[in-house]
């Protein structure tokens, strides 16, 4: 999973798996699921929740990936 969020060319410091900093994307799993959010401050903002991890990948990506052009990538 790593190696595929890796060739987004994206700063590590923008997401975090499973638990991670403030302000960054999450992926994490607890049970069967799958969430995606933004984490700010405690603060979990604009959660999906998925039972595929492929679909939370997907939804991961698609966050992060429009961040790219922004920092000078891609």
């Amino acid at each position: 999973m790593i190696k595929r969020l890796d060739s987004l060319q994206l700063p590590r410091e923008s997401y975090s798996i499973q638990q991670g900093r403030d302000e960054t994307l999450f992926l994490c799993q607890d049970g069967g699921q799958w969430f995606v959010f933004y984490g700010e401050r405690g603060i979990q903002s604009y959660a999906r929740i998925f039972y595929r991890l492929d679909s939370a990948l997907r939804e991961f990506e698609a966050r992060l990936s429009p961040l790219a052009p922004r920092i000078g990538l891609k």
